[in-house]
């Protein structure tokens, strides 16, 4: 990774000033149905002062998108804006690649207008250069109310509960899980399973710090066997399945249930569920006390004096109290500023902004919030082997997550 950004600095360095544009490229990886009615919100508002220019990417939950964006940046084209999450900023910002916001964080007062654990990957020395829009939560268990009502099966809140439960379902020929093997799907599991065995302190010890003691733990060993045990449940049919594919099907009451963050829930406002009535939202087993959270961000590269207007008004735009409302609410999150206002969520993203504030915050290892997309693409290409692969023990793959952790920092 560092390798690449600093071939991207030398690149971008030699960038010449653009001419006058009121265009504002903007690359990121929301691209469903929910999302798109979502970024239309902001599109709008840009629109209405300058040009924007769509640059989505498809697939990966959000890796396809960064694999993207550095060719562009390699090859002295940057974007003028895009999504970036986590550790990752700050990567970018190092190299000066960054234009700082300094200027709007102090005029729209960041530091009292949004969560400190929000504007920590924001930062970088003093400066400003990453706006946040939204807060999801990961560690969500959906409940499809009426196939559980047809049942009369109550929702886990343990593991060995959720294996029952899926066997049950799986029995009645109803799919258990909504899940597509994915990479970063299987992550999520893996990372829903990892609270729960580790809780919150040993998870930030594992996945943040990088603790080998930690990672060497027979927690971490459950972990994956409990992965297992899921994975035994989850429908070959579900292979590379698309996450709004796995909630059209739990929208058509083939499945019983599903594991994924908040943003599932855009599209099942979409389908005409209601939270509360037609689903039920719980967090995942054993993670009752935690928040494991996923921040969605903004940056915007240095393209030149021309574009710094328009590249400013979208940030104004981004950080609004009102837009960031709409937006969550289209969206299935919650907004990232303390003061936006909160009364026309529904009943599971109160809950989320109600649990943000009195459990215990941990970043998503699983969504580039705990490290940079380079250890986290280890821990992925770990689980994933390990998901694939049911002769891989799990003393195995503990090992193997080990080395690929500690092997890709720097």
């Amino acid at each position: 990774m560092k390798k690449i950004l600093a071939l991207a600095f030398s690149c971008c360095s030699l960038l010449p000033v653009l001419s006058h544009s009121a265009e504002v490229e903007v690359l990121h990886w929301w691209t469903s149905d929910s999302e798109k009615q979502a970024l239309q919100l902001v599109q709008e508002q840009v629109n209405s002062q300058h040009q924007w220019r769509d640059f989505a990417v498809t697939g990966g939950g959000g890796n396809s998108a960064m694999t993207v964006l550095k060719t562009r940046v390699i090859s002295g084209n940057p974007p003028a804006g895009a999504q970036i999450k986590g550790p990752d900023i700050n990567d970018w910002a190092r190299l000066d690649l960054l234009q700082p916001l300094d200027s709007l964080a102090i005029k729209q007062k960041w530091q009292q207008v949004f969560p400190q654990e929000v504007l920590q990957f924001s930062q970088l020395q003093g400066h400003y250069y990453a706006v946040p829009i939204n807060i999801h939560r990961v560690n969500w268990l959906w409940i499809n109310q009426s196939v559980f009502n047809q049942l009369a099966l109550t929702a886990p809140t343990t593991w060995e509960q959720f294996i029952e439960v899926a066997q049950q379902l799986q029995q009645a020929g109803i799919e258990p899980l909504a899940h597509g093997i994915q990479p970063w799907q299987n992550t999520i599991l893996f990372e829903s399973i990892a609270i729960a065995k580790l809780g919150p302190i040993n998870y930030r010890r594992a996945f943040v710090k990088h603790d080998p003691e930690v990672l060497a733990s027979q927690a971490i060993v459950e972990t994956f066997n409990t992965l297992r045990q899921v994975q035994k449940i989850v429908s070959p049919q579900a292979a590379d399945r698309n996450w709004d594919k796995n909630a059209q099907v739990f929208i058509e009451g083939k499945a019983g249930m599903m594991i994924m963050g908040d943003w599932v829930k855009g599209e099942l406002t979409n389908g005409q569920l209601v939270a509360g009535e037609d689903y039920l939202c719980l967090p995942t087993p054993g993670s009752q006390r935690a928040f494991i959270y996923n921040i969605d961000t903004f940056v915007f590269f240095k393209t030149g004096q021309s574009q710094l207007r328009a590249q400013l008004d979208l940030a104004q735009i981004i950080a609004d109290p009102q837009l960031q409302t709409d937006f969550s609410l289209q969206k299935g999150s919650i907004p990232a500023r303390l003061d936006a206002d909160i009364s026309a969520l529904d009943t599971c993203s109160r809950q989320a902004h109600d649990d943000f504030s009195t459990q215990q915050l941990v970043p998503s290892m699983a969504q580039d919030m705990a490290n940079t997309g380079h250890v986290q693409n280890a821990i992925a290409n770990v689980v994933n082997y390990y998901f694939k692969n049911p002769n891989v023990s799990a003393e195995k793959a503990s090992q193997q997550l080990k080395v690929a952790i500690l092997a890709s920092q720097g």
